[in-house]
């Protein structure tokens, strides 16, 4: 069966198949797909690290791999610089599976790999994409981004101040360094969106990384169009949007949504 799961994955996709037998098998299944991560085909490497994945978003969660994810770790060793963009996609997408349970596991993995190596270092960058918009510590040293930046963020507009569902709303904001040398950062944004008891579910989208030089400023444009997504619902009321640079809130202002 697996044999017929790798034959296959070249006409589509056996991620979500190999996964029952992963569930029934950890240690049998992923022998073989260890082998799988050295293969010619590349949509039989990207097998081995996506149908592994502890969760993989439309699949059912691999419990022993979330628990240990030194279970497929060699699975990952064997794809750190791979030639395929598939390939790396997923790996970096794996690595970013154990962030969310093992944050300080996953980035002593990335310290030991060669991110000299421009395929390792894209998978290390967007591997650790959740832990450096949530301004963690570790993940910003990796790529020398500081947590403690001197930075300001000054004149936070939301235009329009109310809108409707379809309508696009314009974000802009300076950000200002109180440094007196150049300074790396990561800039971000989060909306906070209202849900339907009322709460609110943060979102943190990417803007951009640069270099700030020394009591520079740097001004920023961003619009987005409220829309509902097979994934996202938005609900009438005030919803919160907020400034990040590397991982801190540096402003803050409210829109209201109204249906």
């Amino acid at each position: 069966s697996l044999d017929a799961l790798k034959h296959f994955t070249s006409y589509g996709s056996s991620e979500f198949a190999i996964r029952e037998f992963i569930r029934r098998d950890v240690k049998g299944t992923l022998k073989v797909m260890r082998t799988w991560a050295e293969d010619d085909n590349e949509h039989v490497r990207r097998l081995a690290s996506e149908g592994s994945r502890p969760r993989l978003p439309w699949s059912f969660r691999l419990d022993a791999v979330v628990k240990d994810p030194k279970l497929t770790t060699p699975i990952l060793e064997r794809l750190r610089a791979d030639d395929s963009l598939y390939v790396r996609k997923s790996v970096a997408n794996h690595l970013n599976d154990f962030s969310k349970d093992h944050p300080t596991y996953m980035i002593d993995v990335l310290r030991q790999w060669d991110r000299a190596h421009p395929h390792t270092a894209w998978i290390a960058k967007h591997a650790s994409r959740t832990l450096i918009k949530a301004g963690n510590v570790d993940a910003l040293a990796l790529f020398a981004f500081d947590s403690k930046v001197k930075v300001r963020a000054d004149g936070l507009v939301l235009s329009p101040a109310r809108l409707k569902l379809g309508d696009t709303l314009e974000i802009t904001f300076a950000v200002v360094s109180e440094a007196t040398r150049s300074q790396q950062l990561v800039i971000d944004y989060a909306i906070h969106y209202r849900k339907a008891n009322g709460g609110t579910s943060r979102k943190v989208f990417k803007l951009k990384e640069v270099e700030l030089g020394p009591k520079a400023s740097l001004d920023i444009t961003k619009r987005q169009r409220i829309v509902d997504f097979s994934t996202r619902k938005h609900y009438a009321g005030e919803h919160l949007v907020e400034v990040l640079v590397n991982g801190k809130v540096r402003g803050e202002q409210g829109f209201e949504l109204m249906m």
